[in-house]
């Protein structure tokens, strides 16, 4: 068995429980359940502006960390049943921004298939790609307004591997569209501030965490194109995204053993993919110089291997 399989899942957290198929799922469950009871709490319990918009505010930084749940969700769906994923999707929409369908179309055949393609004319570019045409490291703030603006734009051509996807995508979209529709009719104040307010800045704060996934890594190496952030804390939050490296390899991972996944390949990543500090356009710009010319050293020792052969 090779050390990239030996995973060993504790057994209680990981065993089924009624609908889920994980019991260590129900925690992230009951969070954005409880998000959801607040915003609908203070959009139907309530007409003053005043302590709508105090409520959402103390509550906005909690909704943050429904991005990182739907990410792991939508890798490691949480019912057994079809029906109730889709139904849990529908309600995190409204905290996280992107639907079911458009989810994976951006994320799990998008990004996860292209993150290691950054050329400018390649057909099927990374969707959250870091390096501009000129070669230069895309700064942080133009990466999240194009990651945001454009993101419902790149399930088009990801759409090729999954088309019944695009059209699932169609039904979900106006399904959204008319609930949105009728809290804005109902009250349309309410609804900006208790939903459209949070979403949307939401989709915004997950471009802004992304880029320091990948910005500045390798190309062509899998372990050594994203970075592996090993803060508890972090992690706690994000369950796991932090471990970036170990959920690109084997994307399909539960959240909750990626750390022991992460044991299991921590070898073959390189020293220079631990981040322990914010990536700033500077620092990612480093690491591409780094990049470039450890490849430059890799070519001639490639060309004499082959040479020889």
């Amino acid at each position: 068995m090779s050390r990239e399989s030996s995973v060993h899942p504790k057994p209680r957290l990981m065993a089924p429980w009624g609908p889920f198929r994980h019991r260590v799922d129900i925690a992230p469950f009951l969070v954005i359940m409880t998000l959801a009871a607040v915003q609908l709490g203070l959009f139907f319990g309530t007409e003053s502006t005043l302590i709508r918009l105090a409520g959402m505010a103390a509550v906005w930084p909690f909704t943050t960390i429904a991005i990182a749940i739907a990410h792991g969700h939508f890798h490691a769906p949480t019912f057994r049943w079809a029906l109730l994923n889709r139904l849990y999707e529908f309600i995190f929409f409204y905290q996280c921004g992107m639907p079911s369908y458009g989810w994976q179309l951006n994320h799990n055949f998008g990004h996860h298939h292209n993150y290691l393609t950054q050329d400018a004319s390649a057909p099927l570019r990374d969707e959250y790609y870091w390096l501009e045409p000129d070669g230069t490291i895309t700064p942080r703030w133009r990466y999240v307004i194009r990651t945001v603006v454009f993101s419902f734009w790149y399930v088009i051509p990801t759409s090729r591997r999954r088309p019944d996807y695009l059209r699932k995508l169609g039904v979900v979209a106006i399904l959204h569209g008319m609930v949105i529709g009728a809290l804005f009719a109902y009250d349309a104040l309410g609804a900006l501030i208790c939903f459209v307010a949070i979403f949307v800045p939401n989709m915004f704060v997950n471009a802004y965490f992304s880029y320091s996934h990948h910005a500045g890594l390798s190309t062509s190496d899998r372990y050594g194109a994203s970075y592996t952030n090993l803060n508890r804390l972090e992690n706690l939050l994000t369950f796991n995204t932090g471990y970036h490296t170990a959920h690109h390899v084997r994307p399909g991972v539960h959240w909750y053993v990626l750390p022991e996944f992460h044991a299991s390949i921590a070898e073959r990543i390189p020293a220079h993919c631990y981040l322990s500090e914010g990536l700033t356009w500077e620092i990612a710009t480093a690491q591409y110089a780094r990049t470039q010319e450890e490849q430059a050293l890799r070519a001639p020792a490639k060309a004499g291997g082959a040479a020889r052969a």
